[in-house]
C-alpha cells in the first residue's frame, strides 16, 4: 500500500500488531494501572514457582473466606486516603496562588467585575448611538444640489451612502468619544457610570423647489442650502445654511456662497483656539470674518454681480449653543415648548424700511421707496434705489453681491443672534418662498404634528405644498422654495 503523507505513515506505524490468540490465553487485555502481583505467567513450571503459586492460591482462598479481610480493607483505605489528600493538596496550592492576600486586592477584583458589567452596558449604548447616525445617512435627498463636503462627516440628507467604510468610521468615532465618558464603577460619589454626549439634532429633512414664471414656465432654482456636521473638527457641532439668489446671475451667487462660506467658517474655527469664556466673542468674530471674506472672494470670482446677489441665513451650533448669522430675508425660527408651543426667532428680516437700515442707506446716497402706480400709491415692499435713478430696486437691505446696491449702503455684514437650546423642539430654516405668505406660529403648529410622529420628511413636504398653494392664490408667479426642518433631542 502506498502512503501519501508523513501523517499517514505515523498512523500506520502506530497501529497495534495483532496476532491469533494462543490456546489457553485470555482475550481480555491486562489493566496496565494494576500493581504487579509477582505471579509469573511463564508456561515453564519449576519447583520454586509451583510453591509460590501454591502459597498465593492459599492466600487468595483465605481472602475469599473472609480471613484477614480487615487487613485488606485497612490497606485499601490508606491508599485511597493518600490519593485524595494528594489531589486536595494540589487544589489548595492552586487556589492559594489566585487568592487575594489583602483587602485592596479584594476591592480591586470587585471593581473589575463591576467595570466589566459597565462596559457591556456601554457597548449596547454605542450600538444604539451608531444606529441613530446610520438612520440619518439613509434619508433620501430630494431635488437639490449636493453641498460641499468639508470632511467625511459632512451631511446633506443622504449625501453619505451607508457603506461599510462609513459604518466603520462611525463606530470608531463613537467608541473614541464614548470611551472618554467612562468614569469608573458606581459608587456614592460617582452615581453615574457613563455621561453620554446627547446630540442636539436627532433628525432632519430638506426640500427645495424651483419657482414658476408668470408664463407658467418653471424658472431656474436660485436657492441653495448646506448642512454640515462637526464643522471645524468641533465635536457635536453643526452648520445649517440657506441662500436665496436674485437677479440674472442669482443662482451662481447662491451656489458660490453655499460652497465658500461653510469652507471659510471651517478653516477659521480650526485656526482659532478658544476657551469657554472667549467662545461667544470668538464665534461672532469668526462669522463676521467669514462673511467678509466670502464677499471679497465673490468680487474676484468673475460672476457678474452688477444687479445679482443672494441672501443667506446660517446657524452655527456647538453643543447646546447656537449663533445665527443673517443677511437678507431668509429666516430661521425655533419652536420652544414652555406653557405651550412658542416661536423663537433666530433671525430678523432685513428690509430697507427698517429705521436703522433706511438711515444707513440714505446716508450713503440712496433712497428707500416702493413701486408706485400712476396715482403714486405704493405697490409691494420697500426697495433700495439710487438717489436719482430707478435702479436697482432691491427689496432687502443686506445681501452678498449686488454691486450697484452696495454703493448706496446695502452691506453683507451679518446680524448675529445667540441662542441657548433648552426646551426647544425643532428648527425651521427657509428662504422667503416659505415666509412670504405663511405666519411663523402657523408654521410651527403644522410642523409640531409631524414632530410627534418623528416625520421630518412629511413636515418639509407639507410646508412646501402649503407655500406653493399660497403663492398661487396671492400672486401671478411662484418664488423658489427651500426648507430645512431639524428635530432636536
Amino acid at each position: 500500500m502506498k502512503i501519501n503523507s508523513a501523517s499517514q505513515q505515523k498512523l500506520v506505524y502506530a497501529r497495534p500488531q495483532t496476532s491469533p490468540l494462543k490456546t489457553g490465553s485470555s482475550p481480555i487485555k491486562k489493566n496496565k494501572y494494576l500493581v504487579s502481583s509477582g505471579i509469573s505467567t511463564n508456561t515453564k513450571i519449576d519447583n520454586k514457582v509451583s510453591k509460590s503459586t501454591a502459597l498465593s492460591h492459599d492466600l487468595i482462598s483465605l481472602i475469599k473466606n473472609g480471613a484477614n479481610s480487615h487487613i485488606h480493607n485497612q490497606f485499601f483505605d490508606r491508599k485511597l486516603n493518600s490519593r485524595n489528600q494528594f489531589i486536595l493538596d494540589i487544589n489548595v496550592a492552586n487556589s492559594n496562588q489566585n487568592r487575594p492576600k489583602s483587602r485592596q486586592q479584594i476591592q480591586q477584583i470587585a471593581k473589575n467585575k463591576k467595570t466589566d458589567n459597565n462596559l457591556k452596558n456601554h457597548e449596547n449604548l454605542i450600538q444604539k448611538q451608531f444606529q441613530k447616525l446610520f438612520d440619518l445617512q439613509k434619508q433620501r435627498q430630494k431635488t437639490h444640489r449636493s453641498p460641499p463636503q468639508i470632511h467625511n462627516r459632512a451631511m446633506s440628507n443622504g449625501d453619505l451612502k451607508p457603506t461599510s467604510d462609513i459604518a466603520n468610521k462611525l463606530i470608531e468615532y463613537i467608541k473614541k468619544q464614548s470611551a472618554k465618558q467612562i468614569k469608573g464603577y458606581r459608587s456614592i460619589s460617582n452615581p453615574d457610570i457613563i455621561l453620554t454626549e446627547r446630540r442636539l439634532i436627532s433628525k432632519f429633512a430638506v426640500k427645495t423647489q424651483a419657482g414658476m414664471l408668470h408664463t407658467k414656465q418653471e424658472k431656474t432654482n436660485q436657492d441653495s442650502f448646506a448642512i454640515h456636521e462637526k464643522i471645524g473638527n468641533v465635536d457635536n457641532s453643526y452648520l445649517l445654511q440657506v441662500s436665496d439668489g436674485h437677479g440674472i446671475n442669482g443662482h451662481e451667487v447662491a451656489q458660490f456662497v453655499q460652497e465658500r462660506l461653510p469652507t471659510i467658517i471651517d478653516q477659521l474655527l480650526k485656526s482659532h483656539k478658544m476657551n469657554k469664556k472667549e467662545q461667544d466673542m470668538m464665534i461672532q468674530m469668526i462669522l463676521r470674518q467669514a462673511f467678509e471674506k466670502t464677499t471679497k472672494e465673490l468680487y474676484k470670482s468673475g460672476i457678474d454681480i452688477t444687479y445679482s446677489g443672494a441672501t443667506t441665513v446660517c446657524l452655527l451650533v456647538i453643543e447646546r449653543t447656537g449663533w445665527c448669522a443673517n443677511i437678507g430675508d431668509s429666516r430661521a425660527i425655533i419652536a420652544k415648548q414652555k406653557d405651550g408651543l412658542h416661536v423663537v426667532e433666530l433671525s430678523h428680516d432685513q428690509k430697507p424700511d427698517i429705521p436703522r437700515e433706511e438711515k444707513r442707506i440714505v446716508q450713503n446716497g440712496g433712497r428707500v421707496q416702493a413701486y408706485s402706480d400712476e396715482e403714486g400709491n405704493p405697490i409691494g415692499p420697500a426697495r433700495v434705489w439710487l438717489k436719482n435713478e430707478n435702479v436697482p430696486g432691491l427689496a432687502m437691505s443686506r445681501s452678498f453681491g449686488d454691486y450697484v446696491a452696495a454703493q448706496v449702503g446695502v452691506i453683507s455684514i451679518p446680524e448675529i443672534i445667540k441662542h441657548t437650546f433648552q426646551n426647544d423642539k425643532f428648527l425651521i430654516m427657509a428662504s422667503d418662498g416659505i415666509w412670504e405668505f405663511l405666519d411663523n406660529q402657523w408654521v410651527i403648529d403644522i410642523v409640531y404634528a409631524y414632530y410627534l410622529k418623528n416625520d421630518a420628511e412629511g413636515a418639509v413636504d407639507r410646508l412646501v405644498k402649503e407655500a406653493t398653494e399660497a403663492w398661487q392664490k396671492e400672486d401671478e408667479v411662484i418664488d423658489d422654495i427651500t426648507c430645512i426642518v431639524a428635530f432636536f433631542n
